[in-house]
């Protein structure tokens, strides 16, 4: 869920400025490329 959260809401770590969301977005693409493998439930994009 958090993956998803910070790509979607382009999260930045607020002390650092270190953009958190370009590592969750690379590891999104790669389960689309079916690199990896995830799992989402309903509830967690609820």
């Amino acid at each position: 869920m958090h993956i998803i959260l910070n790509v979607w809401r382009g999260e930045k770590d607020p002390k650092t400025g270190k953009e958190l969301w370009k590592g969750s977005g690379k590891l999104l693409e790669r389960i689309e490329l079916e690199e990896e493998q995830g799992i989402i439930g309903i509830t967690t994009v609820m």
